[in-house]
Order: C-alpha cells, then structure tokens, then sequence
C-alpha cells in the first residue's frame, strides 16, 4: 500500500500515530500487516464517498474503511471503520497520496465516554476481528 503514497507524504494511523515519508510508512505497515502482526487476519475494503477537486493536481478524497467477513460481507458491528481521508497530487506515476488521516468512526455516546484512539483501542479493535487483511485501495478515477 505505501506505493500508493507520495515520497513526502504523511499519514496518520487509525491509532493517531503520525508517520513521516513513504518509507518510514512502509516499514510500518509491514510490521503491523506481517505475519504474525496484528493486522495480520484482518481484510478491509476502503469505498469513496466523496472527492474534491483543488486544482488540476490536487484532490481531496473521503472514503469509509469498513472489515469484511470471510465470505466477502461487510462486518455489521465493526470495531474498525474509520473515515479515509486523503489529499491526492497527480505525479509522473499517476495519482498518489500527499496526506491521509485515518479516523475511526464512533457513535455520538462513545465520543463523550471514550479518549481518542491509541495503540489500546486499536489492539482492542483488531482482537474483535479476526480476519484477512485485503491490500487493494483503489485509485480514484
């Protein structure tokens, strides 16, 4: 996924982590996405919602991360939507993310109830799931 990324880029984790530069970004996924990582069973699928031009190079992209099931159903109680939200520049290579930030999503009470997600909830978030991770976000057209 970090070819999908910009050199420069800077990517915020589910978790609030920030992560600096594309390789910085892929020595951290592949921590996290190995086997035996925590990320390692789970399978994501990531849907556009909305795009905003900025310019001829610029866009600004949300898009909702949700869990699949084996079978290729979207998991209904998901511990690990979030909202994708990305600033895409049009490169020699096509387009690539400049910034992303991935929040997770929460209802109205766990706002109030609960702190901002850290590595506890996401460790939480990944035991509740269980399940292949699939690695293919899309470019948007």
């Amino acid at each position: 996924m970090a070819s999908l990324f910009t050199e420069d880029c800077t990517f915020v984790n589910f978790g609030g982590a920030v992560v600096l530069g594309r390789s910085d970004l892929h020595r951290a996924q592949s921590q996290v996405f190995a086997a035996g990582g925590p990320l390692e069973a789970v399978e994501v699928t990531y849907s556009p919602e909305h795009a905003t031009l900025l310019g001829a190079d610029h866009a600004v992209v949300h898009a909702r991360q949700r869990t699949m099931t084996p079978n290729g159903e979207i998991l209904s109680d998901d511990p690990m939507e979030a909202v994708f939200t990305l600033v895409l520049a049009r490169t020699d290579e096509g387009w690539r993310i400049r910034m992303g930030q991935n929040t997770p999503v929460r209802t109205s009470g766990e706002v109030e109830d609960q702190p901002a997600a850290d590595a506890t909830g996401l460790e939480h978030a990944v035991r509740t799931v269980r399940l292949r991770r699939r690695q293919d976000l899309r470019h948007p057209q």
